[in-house]
């Protein structure tokens, strides 16, 4: 959840300056020229650390959101969030292991449907066990997201986007919960998934 309101968020800020002044004419800005993409899908990720991190390939389920818009030619300015969340290691631990990044990028679109995307991992997150299950949490960045997708249009301005994306980066404050004792370390994190994005996309098809 608060992934998804940071984007919301930088979106609002971003076009609040440069969009029309009224409402009216800010909602005609919005259906015209702002697209919103979000959708699940499956991946792995692997964390590493310092200290402590069992750094296995964890499989996971994704979700992710992207908000963008024109600023020249086939070449959309977006930022985006993306969450992996395992719910069990290969020990067989079991608990809320994930990984995340809010990010700022560009979507190029070469034809009208494709589209590869890369940007700047501003912030992320990671909560990885150790061996014995033991929670680590931490957050860091700058990282990196790259992905490609493609808009298979269903209504004239709905379209069905399967997608794979990869991001990363390294984690600079973590905390290892060892017993009663908390240990600073540091690691890096690398996230893989694919799946279905819903696009709204007002820019005409063809």
């Amino acid at each position: 959840m608060k992934l998804v309101q940071t984007v919301v968020t930088i979106a609002v800020l971003a076009t609040a300056g440069s969009g029309p002044a009224s409402a009216q004419g800010f909602g005609e800005y919005v259906r015209n020229r702002i697209y919103i993409a979000g959708g699940i899908g499956a991946g792995f990720f692997t964390p590493t650390c310092d200290t402590g991190c069992v750094g296995d390939r964890l499989g996971a389920n994704a979700i992710s959101v992207y908000v963008g818009w024109p600023v020249m030619g086939r070449v959309r300015l977006e930022v985006g969030a993306q969450r992996v969340q395992s719910t069990s290691d290969t020990s067989g631990a079991t608990g809320g292991f994930h990984a995340s990044a809010v990010s700022v990028g560009i979507s190029l679109y070469p034809t009208n449907n494709l589209f590869v995307r890369g940007g700047v991992a501003t912030r992320l997150g990671l909560g990885a066990p150790d061996a014995g299950g033991a929670p680590i949490e931490g957050s860091g960045g700058p990282g990196f997201t790259v992905g490609v997708g493609y808009d298979f249009f269903v209504v004239k301005k709905l379209a069905i986007t399967p997608y794979v994306s990869l991001f990363g980066g390294s984690i600079s404050t973590l905390e290892y919960f060892s017993g009663a004792a908390t240990i600073p370390t540091s690691g890096s994190q690398m996230a893989f998934h694919g799946g279905v994005f819903l696009t709204y996309r007002p820019w005409p098809r063809r």
